[in-house]
């Protein structure tokens, strides 16, 4: 197979010179040779450098290394939005204050907090913890509108990849026919009508209980109990309704500690 000539090529700080006559030492292959902007020298093979696997002399990492907390993971990030417009043929324009400030904040379209993480060259668990940059990432608003300022939204992995070249208002049309469409798997009345039925269920399990307690003869008993389980039945339906449809959880401000507060008024 004819070797790709790849002199005179850069990648990253490295730029090819010739191909040298020094060979790999296991696949006996000729190595290029490649001159850093640093001034160092080092010898790779071709699809070492083709694949992106190296970008300088080693000089890059030691310079990664010099920078304090974050900032190396910080800084990848930032080149990697950089290197994603150029690669669109988009315009970048965002300082880069503004840039790192928004791109931690929650996700625009759903709130979930940043999930994404940065690590630094050469990162080590045990050593590098505090190194990690945690973001949640950039939608552009407009697809046909490059990285500016106006036009970035911060944006979770999930939120980026449903949207994708979809409008604002498209995709907030297509959250809806989710939501409608699964609300009307648990029930074909409205959230608000759902928690009137409760409220006024509620009200009259109260009642019933209280005649049950001062019921006298053993036939009322029968009857209000039965009546009672009927109603309890009922409420614990909406109950599951309700929840489904707006998803509260038990370590949150539920719909129970809402009920209960409403009983109560």
């Amino acid at each position: 197979m004819k070797r790709a000539n790849i002199q005179g090529h850069r990648f990253g700080k490295l730029v090819v010179v010739r191909l040298s006559n020094k060979k790999h030492k296991i696949q006996n292959i000729r190595l290029w040779e490649c001159v850093c902007d640093c001034g160092g020298v080092v010898y790779h093979l071709s699809n070492t450098l083709t694949a992106g696997k190296v970008k300088s002399c080693g000089c890059f990492v030691k310079e990664f290394r010099k920078l304090k907390g974050n900032q190396a993971a910080k800084n990848s990030v930032l080149r990697q939005y950089k290197s994603t417009a150029a690669h669109k043929g988009l315009l970048f324009t965002v300082p880069e204050p503004w840039f790192f400030d928004n791109i931690v904040l929650p996700c625009h379209y759903c709130g979930s907090e940043p999930a994404n993480i940065a690590k630094p060259p050469r990162y080590r668990p045990d050593a590098d913890e505090d190194r990690v940059f945690m973001y949640s990432g950039f939608d552009r608003v407009d697809n046909t509108v490059g990285y500016v300022q106006d036009n970035l939204v911060p944006c979770c992995f999930v939120c980026n990849s449903a949207k994708k070249a979809l409008t604002e208002t498209q995709f907030r049309d297509w959250i809806k026919r989710i939501y409608w469409n699964q609300f009307h798997k648990v029930s074909d009345k409205t959230p608000g009508v759902l928690l009137d039925e409760l409220i006024t269920t509620n009200m009259k399990l109260w009642y019933l209980q209280e005649r049950l307690m001062s019921a006298k003869s053993d036939s009322d008993k029968a009857t209000l109990g039965v009546e009672t389980q009927l109603l309890n039945g009922k409420r614990n339906k909406l109950m599951r309704s309700i929840d489904t449809l707006l998803d509260f959880s038990d370590d949150s401000v539920s719909f129970k500690t809402y009920m209960n507060g409403r009983d109560h008024e």
